[in-house]
């Protein structure tokens, strides 16, 4: 199963502008020629059906830059060692001190 890489996105986030600026400059001058503001708004929403289609699927050409992760680094067994981890209350117990 392919996910989407960093540079997918970026190409991904661009092929949504240009098709978003391409059917809206159409639909803008298809509207103002035609004097219908409903034209430009469905050349938009067109573009916006046209971007999901090619945008939203994880779609193999997303994918061309695969992220190579680092492999896990063994784990290291530490030792039990009580005084180092504080265990030991005898240096560090309180004194109490009474002066008579």
């Amino acid at each position: 199963k392919t996910r989407m890489d960093y540079k997918g996105q970026e190409l991904a986030e661009q092929l949504y502008q240009y098709i978003m600026l391409a059917f809206g400059l159409v639909g803008f001058i298809v509207g103002y020629v035609q004097q219908q503001l409903s034209t430009t708004v469905y050349f938009v929403l067109a573009g916006a059906v046209a971007a999901a289609i090619v945008v939203v699927p994880d779609w193999p050409w997303f994918n061309k830059h695969p992220i190579q992760w680092q492999k896990p680094r063994p784990k290291k067994k530490k030792k039990h060692n009580s005084q180092a981890a504080g265990g030991d209350d005898s240096s560090s117990a309180s004194t109490s001190t009474s002066s008579d």
